[in-house]
């Protein structure tokens, strides 16, 4: 896959002390180097989520959201099935209903999902 092949290459440069002139965000540094990922992090690479996660922190969702503790997304790269794939953010999380006691776990649990 592309982002094995990329992993590859970084590590051979890196290996033989070459310098390789790429862009990498700041998330990508503090995952690599261990350091917590926070919203300011993701904000550079996903401003819309993370607009969207603010706002559902600042409002009353009841009965305007209709979410769960999972997310949908695309299988990995080079499986066969092209139907998408539920990814809980937590245990049993694709039956666990989003409100307003637990939306900060959610938008955790999110940020971090994306981070990754």
């Amino acid at each position: 896959s592309w982002y094995y092949f990329v992993g590859r290459f970084l590590g051979k440069a890196i290996f033989d002390r070459q310098l390789v002139d790429v862009h990498l965000s700041k998330t990508l540094f503090k995952q690599i180097f261990g350091f917590p990922v926070d919203v300011d992090d993701l904000r550079e690479t996903d401003p819309t989520l993370v607009k969207s996660m603010e706002w559902m922190l600042d409002n009353d969702i009841d009965g305007i959201l209709f979410e769960e503790f999972s997310v949908t997304a695309d299988p990995p790269p080079g499986t066969e099935s092209r139907e998408k794939i539920i990814i809980d953010l937590k245990p049993g999380g694709r039956n666990i209903e989003v409100t307003n006691e637990n939306k900060a776990e959610y938008v955790e649990l999110m940020l971090k999902w994306r981070a990754v």
